[in-house]
């Protein structure tokens, strides 16, 4: 580890209607600090960002009543993407 030096790897990641994981790459958004283990960092990333579970981004639905009254007519569960910052740094110990 103390040869890894600090890594920061960007990643975007695909969330889909159920909250899964569906999608893991390095994000254009971003500069990620590259380092010769640069591959291995990304694919812990992407290991362990597969196994998180979101509640999903959801679009809400009102009308507007006759008297400017808006009334709840639902939901819908829908992807959505984010970015997500990962710094691997040596320490020293293991956590």
């Amino acid at each position: 580890a103390a040869r890894a030096g600090k890594c920061v790897v960007f990643v975007t990641i695909t969330i889909d209607a159920r909250g899964t994981v569906t999608e893991v790459s390095p994000t254009w958004q971003r500069l990620s600090i590259p380092s010769r283990f640069s591959d291995e960092f990304l694919d812990a990333v992407k290991v362990a960002v597969r196994s998180w579970r979101f509640e999903p981004a959801r679009v809400v639905y009102w009308e507007k009543t006759g008297n400017d009254d808006l009334k709840y007519l639902g939901t819908e569960a829908i992807s959505a993407r984010t970015d997500v910052k990962f710094t691997f740094e040596a320490s020293g110990a293991v956590r």
